[in-house]
């Protein structure tokens, strides 16, 4: 039985249109998209940030003196990239999962000096909590994953500079 709810809400502030917006996003569906899909991203974007890292490390009179030195730090350098692209995931992802979990609905009618609340009903409650646990968690889960394992690899680089250079 579905019962017809006149929401107050502008429909692009709605939690269950910004999660579609958000699957819709060239930048956000990576995470949706499995960890291969992710994980090809993040390399992509390591591997295209090394030159601009070679270019900046250039600038060091000591790096161009010794060249392995040069490299590691540009390849150690580059990482940032997908830890930062990890980070806005992070960002994203959460910010909807908690309006897709929240009891009530924040908006603003016609700009940010007049935010309402809204309460929900129980049958957008019950929809937007599946949606909630069962699509945005696991890319929650995916993306916090991969920032464990990328800073990881971060710290592992970390202690090889110091032991060998």
């Amino acid at each position: 039985m579905t019962i017809l709810t006149i929401c107050p809400v502008p429909k692009e502030q709605r939690p269950l249109e910004e999660y579609k917006a958000l699957t819709q996003s060239w930048f956000f569906s990576y995470a949706s998209k499995g960890k291969i899909k992710l994980t090809r991203t993040l390399i992509s974007s390591w591997i295209a940030t090394i030159p601009l890292a070679l270019l900046i490390s250039t600038g060091s009179i000591d790096l161009r003196m010794n060249i392995s030195k040069l490299i590691f730090i540009s390849f150690f350098s580059s990482i940032l990239m997908p830890i930062i692209i990890l980070l806005r995931q992070l960002l994203g992802w959460s910010y909807i999962f908690k309006r897709l979990v929240s009891e009530k609905v924040e908006y603003e009618e016609t700009g940010w000096y007049d935010g309402q609340t809204w309460e929900k009903p129980l049958e957008w409650k019950e929809k937007e909590y599946l949606i909630a646990h069962h699509e945005v968690k696991p890319v929650l889960n995916l993306v916090k994953e991969s920032i464990v394992m990328t800073t990881l690899a971060l710290i592992l680089l970390t202690i090889f500079y110091c032991f060998f250079y």
